[in-house]
């Protein structure tokens, strides 16, 4: 459904190609500014309070139009892991559980800092 609003047809334009992508110089390009200026152009369009207004507008909607429901993520998932149980398929049983353990939270990635005088695997 196209919203009604005091916006140039312009402005209209990049706010809908800037959805599409989230690349503000190739929204500004799609939307008819010139190539050379598009840049800055679509950083100015997003600090116009008009402009940054409509787009709060739209991303609302399109958030809510394109919105994965966590629960739905989670039972696929557990689908796919009951069907990798009893296929015996282990690489994507292994990937789904990985997946499914950072979505509950109880994954954390950590970095471990090595030295060339530190061993690799200490005794």
């Amino acid at each position: 459904m196209e919203r009604k609003s005091k916006l140039k047809p312009r402005r209209i334009k990049f706010i809908q190609e800037y959805l599409k992508d989230f690349d503000q110089t190739a929204a500004a390009i799609r939307a008819g500014y010139s190539a050379h200026s598009a840049r800055f152009i679509g950083s100015q369009l997003m600090v116009n309070p008009e402009v940054k207004k409509e787009y709060e507008i739209r991303y609302a909607e399109y958030k809510k139009k394109y919105e994965i429901r966590r629960e739905s993520i989670i039972e696929k998932l557990n689908k796919l892991i009951d069907e990798c149980e009893s296929d015996g398929d282990r690489k994507y049983l292994v990937a789904s559980l990985e997946m499914l353990n950072k979505m509950s939270g109880n994954y954390s990635h950590t970095v471990i800092t090595q030295t060339a005088e530190q061993p690799l695997f200490p005794e």
